[in-house]
């Protein structure tokens, strides 16, 4: 039993997903980035869905063209190779700069908080199956003259911040934007701030099958 727990926590914590790079900061890092699971199902719209799956660089869609919740038999499947320029474009396509943007099979950075880039209902009722744009602490070069970004949560709001140079000094900032209000839904789009450690979320869960 305690080998199975075991296992299912390293699962848990070490699994990797389709992660597409949007921006980086000078030394490579991450900024800002899509994720996808693999083997879980997305909703794509009320009477769509999507479920992925990979083998090594070999990756596999599956659409759903009648579910929401991938089920059915009304299917349309596609394969191709991670280095395949129809993955890239498919996942960068929203980006705003498919040159830069990148996608690899890794675990996912850690993230500062998200939005949900797929539409769903005033509710957001599928808010846990719909695709997100998660942003990092990280600064990044954001204009050609200079200036310099970073997303930054104060009292349950998202802000982005503008600085003229990368020493990010508060009295030398230029702008301080309101990006998103954290646990929100708002017009069928789900905006949250914060992240829990995948490593907490993996003992969390073996803690409660323990005891």
């Amino acid at each position: 039993m305690n080998t199975a727990l075991l296992l299912l926590f390293i699962s848990f914590a070490f699994s990797k997903d389709l992660i597409a790079t949007i921006t980086k900061d000078g030394d490579g890092n991450t900024v800002m980035f899509t994720k996808l699971e693999f083997e879980k199902c997305y909703y794509t719209s009320a009477v769509s869905s999507m479920y992925l799956t990979h083998d090594g660089d070999s990756v596999t869609c599956t659409t759903y063209l009648a579910s929401s919740d991938c089920t059915g038999s009304v299917t349309a499947s596609v394969t191709a190779d991670l280095n395949d320029d129809k993955i890239k474009k498919a996942i960068c396509s929203g980006s705003g700069d498919n040159e830069e943007c990148s996608v690899e099979i890794k675990r996912a950075p850690r993230h500062n908080g998200f939005q949900s880039i797929i539409l769903d209902d005033s509710d957001c009722s599928h808010r846990d199956n719909t695709q997100r744009l998660y942003v990092t602490k990280r600064e990044y070069q954001c204009g050609n003259n200079g200036t310099y970004c970073r997303y930054k949560e104060e009292d349950d709001v998202m802000y982005l911040d503008k600085y003229p140079n990368d020493k990010m000094k508060n009295d030398e900032r230029i702008s301080h934007d309101k990006a998103w209000e954290c646990d929100k839904c708002s017009v069928g789009f789900m905006y949250q701030c914060g992240a829990v450690s995948t490593f907490i979320v993996s003992a969390l869960f073996i803690f409660a099958l323990l005891f």
